[in-house]
């Protein structure tokens, strides 16, 4: 009974195998030499992107707000903050 509990529990009286270690050798492997900026980036990237929006001259396509429009924003800007500085005092309470 006492070998049917031991094969059960997966002891057993056969010692098993030392395998050897085996550990991989590195190996050099040939790299392209760096890139003179060291990144593949054109160093003057931000230098000709501000060339290129200084030299456009075409006029913008947003167009300009009227008086009434400008007095509307006003208005819903000013009920906007009222309604904040309300809910604040009953907040605080």
């Amino acid at each position: 009974m006492d070998g049917a509990a031991e094969s059960v529990l997966g002891e057993s009286s056969v010692a098993a195998p030392v395998l050897p270690v085996v550990t991989a050798a590195p190996v050099a492997v040939p790299v392209e030499p760096p890139e003179p900026d060291g990144w593949g980036v054109n160093p003057n990237a931000f230098t000709d992107a501000q060339e290129a929006s200084t030299s456009d001259k075409r006029q913008t396509r947003r167009r300009g707000l009227t008086d009434k429009e400008k007095s509307r924003a006003k208005l819903w800007v000013v009920v906007g903050l009222g309604l904040l500085h309300m809910l604040w005092i009953v907040r605080a309470d």
